[in-house]
């Protein structure tokens, strides 16, 4: 029986630092210049904490514990969000916790599925060797078509809102 080991550069971490109480103390995601913070709450345990962004790492940093579960982006297999749920899968090849599904319930009622599109557009574009970044509309745009224009049309929709689920490209890791 072989085994075989794939080295990527990118891998999954899960952070437990001491302490038992309420306190928190050591290393937080939420404190990072620059990531971006979203208010959740964790479905299975009924955690409340954040989900934090930053550069190729998605981090869920409870509230109440040093516990912080950190995820390589490059390791999500899907995403996505509806109305304030939020989920994402990690992929087989995740070193801990494959093919697991977390969900959560956004507090803040921000779109996490939306920014983090975005977001990992914006890493493929800044790794890409010699490419210039299309123009996108800031993350705070909003497209909001004119529902008056299109009650009468046919062929138009007019259910409620659906689920956006997002797939990764890993056709560049093998």
């Amino acid at each position: 029986e072989a085994t075989v080991v794939v080295l990527l550069p990118l891998f999954f971490t899960l952070f437990i630092m001491g302490g038992k109480g309420s306190k928190k103390s050591g290393f937080s995601p939420s404190q990072i210049p620059g990531a971006k913070v979203f208010h959740v709450r964790e479905q299975e345990y009924k955690l409340e904490g954040y989900i934090v962004v930053h550069e190729l790492r998605i981090y869920f940093e409870s509230k109440t514990s040093d516990a912080v579960k950190s995820f390589s982006i490059g390791h999500l297999r899907s995403y996505g969000q509806k109305n304030a749920e939020f989920s994402f899968m990690t992929g087989r090849k995740a070193p801990e916790n494959p093919s697991t599904l977390f969900n959560f319930t956004v507090l803040d009622g921000s779109d996490i599925h939306s920014y983090l599109k975005h977001h990992i557009h914006q890493e493929k574009t800044r790794m890409a060797p010699n490419s210039t970044p299309p123009y996108e509309p800031p993350i705070n745009h909003i497209h909001q078509p004119n529902i008056y224009n299109t009650i009468n049309q046919p062929g138009v929709s007019r259910q409620g809102p659906t689920a956006t689920y997002d797939t990764l490209d890993h056709s560049s890791t093998g």
